[in-house]
C-alpha cells in the first residue's frame, strides 16, 4: 500500500499536507470552516462527516488515507472556503490559498 503513494501525482502531495497545514495554523480557520460547512448542510444529513483538519504523516499510510477521505467527503466544502477565502487572506498565505483553490477547482 505504501508504494501505491508514491504513484499519486506530486500536486496531490501537496493537497494532503498543506491543506491540514492550513487549518492547524489557525482556529479562525477551523472556525470558519466549521461555519461554512453548517450553512453548507443546513439539514444537518452529513453529520459525524471528518474534518479535514488531521495531519498527514509521511510514515503512517493509514493515516494518509485518513487525509485522503477526509478531503473527499469535504471536497465541495473546501472548494466553496478556498474560494471564499481568496478576497480575505492575508499577503502572507494568499499564494498558498490561491493554489489550493485551483486544486479543488480542477474536475
Amino acid at each position: 500500500m505504501e508504494r501505491a503513494f508514491e504513484k499519486l501525482p506530486s500536486n496531490l502531495g501537496y493537497l494532503l499536507s498543506e491543506v491540514p497545514k492550513w487549518f492547524s495554523k489557525s482556529t479562525l480557520r477551523r472556525e470558519a470552516f466549521n461555519n461554512l460547512f453548517q450553512v453548507m448542510d443546513a439539514n444537518n444529513d452529513r453529520r459525524g462527516t471528518p474534518k479535514p483538519f488531521q495531519k498527514m504523516s509521511t510514515t503512517r499510510w493509514l493515516v494518509r488515507g485518513k487525509v485522503i477521505y477526509s478531503l473527499l467527503v469535504n471536497w465541495h466544502e473546501l472548494k466553496a472556503y478556498f474560494s471564499a477565502v481568496l478576497s480575505t487572506a492575508d499577503a502572507s498565505c494568499r499564494y498558498r490559498a490561491r493554489e489550493l483553490h485551483g486544486m479543488f477547482s480542477d474536475p
